[in-house]
């Protein structure tokens, strides 16, 4: 604790230590500064030693039997985007054009371990739906059309490819942000759905010109 509610954690690497600052105050807080801010930082995060995650699904296998025909089970996944989560906002910019490497460094690990992961969740019979959380990192004003297709689109048609291999699976993608010109886009990568869909001012898609395209 620093003090003035701000809260420094420091996460012990193989590669060195990684340290993020967050501030709470009275309206709920947030971050002052992200894991990553540096290339070095890139090093340290692939440093960490990786162990698949492989939980026992018997409870929500059982859960989903019970609840049959009262509800509808879903697998929720952050897809590979989400590493820009942890790399500051500035930093994630400039290297969009300065450093595109690191960024595919990070996308290609985060991609094999969450292939690994959903291939097991398939393998399991979990479902039928399956939710990915993303997209928005890669959306103006933060990236460009470019970095959309590069980061989201190439890696996520991969993960949908593999759920459609699984007869009755459907792919859904959340992403907030100015999605309208995208919307070609993101049926590109085969998706079964697309939420949330919002309006002006704060977005750019109307639901009757959505369904029309």
């Amino acid at each position: 604790d620093l003090g003035d509610g701000i809260v420094e954690r420091v996460l012990h690497t193989p590669a060195g230590p990684l340290t993020s600052l967050t501030r709470t105050d009275w309206r709920g807080g947030g971050t002052l500064r992200r894991w990553i801010t540096k290339p070095e930082d890139v090093d340290r995060l692939l440093s960490i030693p990786y162990v698949p995650i492989r939980p026992d699904l018997s409870q929500v296998l059982a859960t989903r039997a019970r609840l049959q025909g009262l509800a509808v089970a879903q697998v929720t996944l952050n897809d590979p985007i989400c590493i820009a989560g942890l790399v500051d906002e500035m930093t994630m910019a400039v290297w969009t054009i300065e450093r595109r490497d690191l960024i595919w460094r990070m996308l290609e690990v985060a991609f094999a371990r969450l292939l690994e992961a959903l291939r097991y969740c398939l393998d399991s019979g979990l479902g039928p739906l399956f939710y990915f959380n993303g997209p928005e990192y890669a959306l103006p004003p933060l990236m460009s059309p470019r970095d959309f297709e590069d980061f989201v689109v190439r890696f996520d048609a991969e993960l949908v490819r593999l759920i459609h291999q699984y007869p009755g699976t459907y792919a859904i993608v959340h992403s907030h942000g100015r999605v309208g010109r995208f919307l070609e886009r993101f049926a590109a990568i085969g998706i079964d759905g697309l939420n949330v869909l919002e309006p002006p001012p704060l977005g750019d898609t109307l639901l009757p010109d959505a369904k029309a395209r």
